[in-house]
């Protein structure tokens, strides 16, 4: 960690958290959503996760699609990645190692997301990444870690994409323009 950590203002780190868990969680969700319609169920991927968490049913890819469940799911996963790039934003804005490195941040991020796999497969729910399918988890996981480090990264480090941000803050905040 550096001795002198950057500092972003509250709007620039709360840019970066909401900015890159959104686009994480919709890289996700697009790269399932494919997937499942390639197999020919489109949501089964999020209805699964939902029906093992929060029903507490056996992962399986013959469970049926509930929509609730795909919901719930979303909101829980947005929720798991807003956490991460919370945690991301700050560790970043204190190591100029992950600002100044491109594939710095993604590495370690997509590190937490297989952990974050593996340990809740293997703690809490013994067959869900088998049912889904490991290597689309970890194409998806490398999809987010890419999305997220990057936002995180270019709106902490590049003053070119901060003033980009500001400007189409005031254009867009009508309390600025006043």
């Amino acid at each position: 960690m550096d001795p002198l950590p950057f500092t972003p203002d509250r709007g620039r780190a709360l840019s970066a958290v909401v900015l890159s868990s959104a686009y994480a969680s919709a890289a996700v969700a697009l790269i399932f959503l494919v997937v499942d319609a390639v197999r020919g169920d489109p949501f089964l991927t999020p209805s699964l996760m939902g029906s093992v968490v929060f029903l507490g049913l056996e992962p399986s890819r013959d469970l049926p699609v509930r929509l609730d469940m795909v919901g719930a799911y979303s909101l829980a996963h947005l929720a798991a990645f807003a956490t991460l790039a919370a945690l991301a934003t700050v560790v970043t804005s204190r190591s100029s190692a992950l600002r100044d490195r491109q594939a710095a941040l993604p590495a370690l991020l997509f590190a937490a997301l297989m952990g974050g796999a593996l340990l809740i497969d293997g703690a809490l729910f013994p067959g869900l990444l088998e049912a889904i399918g490991f290597f689309w988890v970890t194409i998806a996981n490398a999809g987010a870690a890419w999305v997220m480090g990057r936002i995180i990264r270019n709106t902490l480090a590049d003053e070119e994409i901060l003033s980009l941000i500001d400007a189409v803050v005031r254009v867009t905040d009508p309390i600025a323009r006043e």
